[in-house]
């Protein structure tokens, strides 16, 4: 008779795994061509696996629909929009949603508008410090974008140890209940 008291204490911690279909959203950015930038990313579950053939919506600053593109067997996605504020938008249509907000990356400073010219050692063509800070900072997004999934993934590693964790700390403390109705009863 105790067992069905504590029934619907069974059924909340048992419900705690349904957070393993939390939809997530990765993009980077990279400088493209005239003042546009090339975002990649991808469309996952908390765990990894990947959202193919789902359709992103990217909104602009005033809500309004940028583009629509789909995701690859992979999850992963790849667009080039103009460069401004803009959130990506990923709706999988059974209650899971997730957003990545693209922040602009044009750049105010007179100091870096200015035009000055490099020229390599090795080249005999010249190039402004505006394209060689894209080229750093398109290699540098390239190299750092899958360090940023890696670091995705042990978090979401550690959020799965923490409630797994969790749910044996409870377990362990109905345990600890029973022994303890089942000593008081003996006695």
């Amino acid at each position: 008779m105790h067992f069905l008291k504590t029934l619907p204490l069974l059924f909340v911690l048992f419900s705690a795994p349904s957070f393993a279909h939390l939809l997530k959203v990765f993009a980077y950015t990279e400088q493209g061509p005239n003042q546009s930038i090339n975002v990649n990313g991808k469309v996952y579950f908390a765990g990894g696996s990947a959202v193919p053939d789902l359709t992103i919506k990217v909104l602009a600053s005033d809500n309004s629909t940028a583009l629509t593109s789909t995701t690859n067997e992979l999850g992963k996605f790849a667009f080039n929009i103009a460069d401004a504020h803009y959130q990506i938008i990923a709706n999988s249509h059974d209650g899971h949603r997730a957003t990545w907000e693209i922040k602009s990356s044009a750049k105010k400073s007179n100091l870096q508008q200015a035009k000055t010219t490099v020229t390599p050692a090795n080249a005999g063509s010249q190039i402004t410090t505006e394209q060689l800070e894209n080229i750093v900072n398109s290699a540098l997004a390239k190299q750092i974008q899958p360090l940023s999934e890696q670091i995705i993934d042990l978090q979401e590693k550690a959020r799965f140890s923490d409630i797994l964790g969790a749910i044996g700390y409870i377990f362990g403390i109905f345990g600890l209940f029973i022994w303890w109705q089942h000593n008081k009863k003996t006695s």
